[in-house]
């Protein structure tokens, strides 16, 4: 739809454009807009679908760096536009990306970025800022409960207005507390260290012991080195991963390591290595198995120089269960490995454990 030349000084007849308009946009913009503490921004997305309802089209043009007086790079401007489809400009906006910018937590959201993903949303910012400077109140028309602020400006945590606020009432002064803080991904991270060590006995699952990708936890990864990505999201998840570690902590305690070789089931007679193979020595670990989507069994042998060694090791890799239940074994103990090597790294040899 395009507004006649005879319409542009009647104002009743623009309202009710920018009403019909509002109709058009309201399902693309209520639903990409974002909700940041409380409150909804509009983005990039539905700012176009404005404009281009309007019969108009916004764009950017080439982002610039920023300089500081001592010529250090300070950020990265844009210059939005919103033009007819003649081509005639009638809105611009500037964005702007800092590299003083910070995240809730307060780290740094750009230093760490590529530089096309500052660029990216200098522009971005630019043309939302140019929209907004037209097109504000067809926003109230959708929704007032939508805030005109661009999404793309607004910091992950919000705006700094969540601090302790004072209301005079009565000529008596309330202090309203602020509202709690959410919980940091790292204080998560350790919380759900300490509760997968409770849950496998305390201090007898200590933090080197490796998973055997229990839930969302990759395989072959330390407790003590849980990824984020591991935290559960989902009481069903976190469910699932206690159960888990209390699974793997019974069978552990359950089976205790026999002492002398003989006991030690699996366990090959000294024979040396093949053409193609190799021998590793060390102390074993750690040692984890878990089933692969063939219906079989997959166990991972971890060799460390010292018996206590907390970091480091190399890991061998085994697809026979009598060589798995061999490594549980002599977990501890000092063990020599026939093992071949190829992209995927180390497979031990069948029945290649032996106690030195």
């Amino acid at each position: 739809m395009k507004l006649k030349d005879a319409d542009v000084s009647e104002p009743g007849s623009l309202m009710r454009r920018s009403t019909d308009v509002a109709g058009v946009c309201r399902e693309i913009v209520t639903k990409t807009a974002v909700e940041i503490q409380r409150r909804k921004y509009v983005k990039v997305e539905g700012w176009e679908a404005i404009a281009v309802a309007h019969g108009c089209f916004a764009g950017s043009g080439e982002t610039e760096r920023v300089l500081d007086s001592e010529r250090k790079l300070i950020g990265w401007r844009a210059q939005g536009y919103v033009r007819t489809q003649n081509g005639i400009t009638i809105a611009t906006g500037e964005g702007f990306v800092g590299l003083d910018e910070k995240d809730r937590h307060g780290n740094l959201t750009w230093g760490s970025r590529a530089e096309y993903a500052c660029r990216a949303m200098a522009q971005t910012r630019a043309i939302s800022r140019a929209c907004r400077s037209t097109f504000a109140h067809v926003v109230v028309l959708i929704d007032s409960n939508l805030s005109t602020t661009p999404a793309e400006e607004v910091p992950d945590g919000g705006f700094s207005d969540a601090k302790a606020k004072t209301v005079t009432v009565e000529a008596k002064t309330i202090v309203l507390a602020a509202p709690p803080q959410p919980e940091d991904d790292e204080t998560k991270r350790q919380r759900w260290i300490t509760l997968c060590r409770e849950a496998g006995g305390g201090l007898d699952w200590p933090a080197e012991t490796v998973l055997s990708g229990s839930g969302k936890m990759p395989e072959f990864t330390k407790l003590g080195e849980m990824p984020q990505s591991a935290v559960p999201a989902t009481k069903k998840e976190a469910d699932a991963l206690l159960a888990a570690i209390r699974q793997e902590a019974a069978q552990s305690t359950s089976k205790p390591a026999p002492k002398d070789q003989d006991e030690i089931p699996g366990l090959a007679e000294p024979t040396p290595p093949q053409d193609g193979e190799e021998t590793l020595t060390g102390f074993v670990a750690v040692v984890t198995e878990k089933p692969t989507s063939k219906g079989g069994t997959k166990g991972g042998i971890c060799l460390t120089p010292e018996p206590d060694q907390k970091e480091g090791g190399t890991w061998v890799n085994t697809f026979d269960t009598e060589d798995i239940e061999s490594a549980k074994a002599a977990k501890g103990k000092s063990v020599a490995c026939r093992v071949t090597k190829d992209n995927f790294g180390y497979k031990l040899v069948k029945h290649g454990i032996l106690l030195k």
